[in-house]
């Protein structure tokens, strides 16, 4: 089965990345949050220590996810203008530029299947927080029931 040409734009892919990323981290933030409170208790010189040394940490630490999570080959993949095929073997992307190659996802590669309301994700287990965002427009119903079949949890 074979979807028609499809692609994400980027603000929807990042958009979700980062949303993925904080709804498993929010506990760090949480406590360094905590930290910088009771540190304001003992002193306020130490509030604005913590304050400066979370303005230069917190960009940093962001844009090394970036580097790791956004500029990835399986971010691209979803950018980029592609049909996508469903067969036993796995999940074939054909790129509308002739500069990339086909790619195929054996079933092993793949997580579960995140629905959303626009879009469906499918989870990659090359590392965390990667994924193919597919727009449900970009799914027929036997598409999107045979990829739930295959990656059930």
């Amino acid at each position: 089965m074979t979807t028609p040409p499809f692609k994400v734009s980027s603000a929807h892919y990042m958009r979700v990345m980062w949303t993925l990323l904080l709804r498993q981290c929010w506990p760090w933030a949480a406590l360094t949050a905590a930290a910088a409170a009771a540190l304001s208790l003992i002193d306020l010189r130490c509030l604005l220590a913590t304050l400066l040394v979370m303005a230069a940490a917190v960009p940093m630490a962001l844009a090394l996810l970036y580097i790791n999570y956004a500029l990835s080959a399986e971010a691209r993949w979803s950018l980029l203008e592609k049909t996508m095929t469903v067969d036993p073997d796995g999940v074939t992307l054909r790129f509308s530029d002739e500069r990339m190659h086909t790619h195929v996802i054996p079933w092993t590669e793949t997580g579960r299947l995140v629905e959303l309301e626009h879009h469906v994700l499918l989870m990659l287990s090359v590392r965390r927080f990667t994924f193919i965002m597919i727009p449900r427009t970009a799914l027929s119903p036997a598409l999107l029931s045979l990829l739930r079949q295959k990656n059930a949890p």
